[in-house]
């Protein structure tokens, strides 16, 4: 039985005393393999097998037996002729001429160990060269997992490293990829395997949650020994997130430019246009094909706004990064439009200017409805100076008005009477009257409808009647939408009616 177990083994075989781990006995195999004579490896122990590189002296007892439970398991050992051997030893508790021992076979790893050196030094290798580098690296085996990663991976996924290696790393990994995409990169490492390419590239996002996405492109090639055998994939990782970000608000940028409604125009630093947009372009009267870049930003202006944005815009804009201010341009046909313009400073990384850009919006229709608010603000003060207008509010919880009491009172000709009441209005207008302007005012006052105007008749204090227009409007409301002041006017309208 020892004879068929030991002696005739092809694998090398030791027996071990098991507290000093002395190398007891040998086989045959394991003289050719390690070449070793018999009378020198009984002069050893197990760990002076170890390569150099590896190995660890037993000064204590304690540290042997320790040594003697975790034998089993890959090696690394040094032959007689200097070359290293993995092993991967495999250990039975035994007796031996009554000693406890151990009978430790030892299976050569030689084939898989080339592909894991041709690994590890290009690991090392990329460690080295990639210290300073943008770029990370993942090794695959022909199984599409994960075999080596840099620390970089874990952070641009997300996950971490005992996730990642693993048999079901990959499809954690991308997990978060479309079945289109996922399949989509496993081909690309097949492709690989299969030798149909040495290299190729590929690019995907991983949604990491809801809102981020990271997005790398991969640069793979096929990893083969010194003898040109294929052992796994490697691919460069190009962390693309920012670039990519960067491109999609580029392109979001570009498209609000070039359908934006105000004038958008890019400068260089001789005063030569370089782009305009499409509004701007209709604006100043350019056709969509003519070629912006021969015309210079004087002609966009008027020679007094031109002078101010040289004088006093650009410098501006240098020195707090934009300006704005309001300027006149001048289109193709002496058509001068006002326009508020905001001028900007783009500089490259050295704090250097490159262009200037300038965002111009068309005040034309602001500047008429300010004129036209101006006319009916004079108009409104003479009127009021005339005694032809009395501002009015209604509080609607108080159940109480306040007039210009003046007005009501020269035109009226009460003196002392109090009319900041609503029973008092209901004496003063006319019977005729009253229902109309009631209801539309209680109406108003609901919220059934945003406001009022009414001719009525208010009866003065010799009796006779003025004819008023009342107009009013809510202009206050509560939590729930309730009117709670209503503000208005009365004009006098005797002469007219």
């Amino acid at each position: 039985m020892l004879k068929s177990l030991f002696r005739d083994n092809p694998s090398p075989m030791f027996i071990l005393k098991k507290e000093t781990l002395e190398i007891l006995d040998i086989n045959d195999a394991a003289i050719n393999t390690y070449g070793y004579d018999k009378d020198t490896f009984t002069d050893k122990r197990l760990p002076d097998l170890l390569s150099p590189e590896l190995t660890t002296s037993c000064h204590s007892t304690e540290e042997v037996d320790i040594k003697a439970e975790h034998i089993t398991g890959n090696h690394i050992h040094e032959t007689a002729f200097g070359t290293l051997l993995p092993v991967k030893l495999l250990v039975q508790p035994l007796e031996y001429s009554h000693h406890d021992a151990y009978l430790v076979k030892a299976i050569s790893l030689q084939h898989k160990s080339d592909y894991q050196w041709a690994i590890d030094q290009t690991e090392q290798e990329l460690k080295e060269h990639l210290a300073n580098s943008p770029l990370a690296y993942m090794i695959w085996d022909d199984k599409f997992h994960l075999k080596r990663i840099s620390p970089e991976i874990t952070e641009w996924l997300d996950v971490s490293r005992d996730e990642l290696l693993g048999e079901r790393s990959t499809a954690l990994a991308f997990s978060q990829l479309t079945a289109h995409d996922f399949m989509r990169v496993k081909k690309k490492v097949d492709n690989l395997f299969e030798e149909e390419t040495t290299n190729n590239i590929m690019e995907f996002g991983v949604q990491i949650s809801e809102d981020e996405t990271r997005y790398l492109k991969l640069y793979n090639s096929a990893l083969k020994d010194a003898e040109g055998n294929l052992v796994s994939v490697l691919s460069l990782v190009e962390n693309q997130t920012q670039l990519v970000n960067s491109l999609k608000l580029q392109e979001l940028q570009n498209e609000i430019i070039q359908n934006a409604s105000d004038f958008v125009c890019l400068i260089g630093m001789d005063g030569n246009i370089k782009y305009l947009n499409p509004a701007g372009r209709r604006l100043m009267g350019f056709d969509e094909d003519f070629d912006i870049t021969s015309t210079y930003i004087k002609k966009f202006f008027t020679d007094e706004s031109y002078h101010r944005l040289v004088s006093t815009l650009i410098p501006k804009a240098v020195e707090n990064g934009s300006w704005k201010e309001e300027l006149e341009l001048r289109t193709l046909d002496g058509k001068k439009i006002p326009v508020s313009t905001v001028i900007s400073v783009h500089k490259d990384e050295n704090d250097n200017i490159e262009y200037y850009s300038t965002i111009s919006r068309d005040i034309s229709k602001e500047r008429r409805i300010l004129s036209d608010l101006r006319n009916k603000t004079q108009q409104l003060e003479a009127a009021m100076q005339g005694g032809e207008v009395c501002f009015w509010q209604y509080f609607v919880e108080e159940d109480r008005f306040e007039f210009d009491h003046d007005w009501l009172h020269e035109l009226l000709g009460y003196e002392n009477q109090n009319l900041a009441d609503f029973e008092t209005w209901k004496k003063l207008i006319h019977p005729e009257d009253w229902p109309a302007a009631s209801q539309h005012f209680l109406d108003t006052i609901k919220g059934e409808t945003d406001s009022f105007k009414d001719e009525l008749r208010l009866q003065k204090a010799d009796g006779e009647y003025l004819w008023i227009l009342s107009k009013g409007k809510p202009v206050e409301y509560d939590d729930r939408g309730n009117p709670t002041k209503i503000s208005g006017v009365h004009l006098d309208i005797d002469d007219w009616k």
